[in-house]
């Protein structure tokens, strides 16, 4: 069995903010928004302290997790 997987990892960035913050840069509680504009996400991360970063899915889990089925 031969598998190609191409993509992009996924990264969460948690931080802690206010709502002032969230109504300030159009987000919304509770969703998720992907950023793929470099400058967007530096813009966003100007004010903030990350707590953490976590991996998220990828293409290549995913590939390995379904051919091992």
């Amino acid at each position: 069995m031969k598998i190609l997987g191409i993509g992009n990892a996924i990264v969460d960035v948690i931080c802690k903010v206010d709502d002032n913050f969230i109504a300030q840069n159009g987000l919304t509680k509770s969703t998720m928004k992907l950023i793929f504009d470099e400058n967007e996400f530096q813009k966003l991360l100007t004010n903030l302290k990350v707590e953490k970063t976590v991996s998220g899915g990828s293409v290549a889990f995913n590939s390995g997790y379904i051919s091992a089925r």
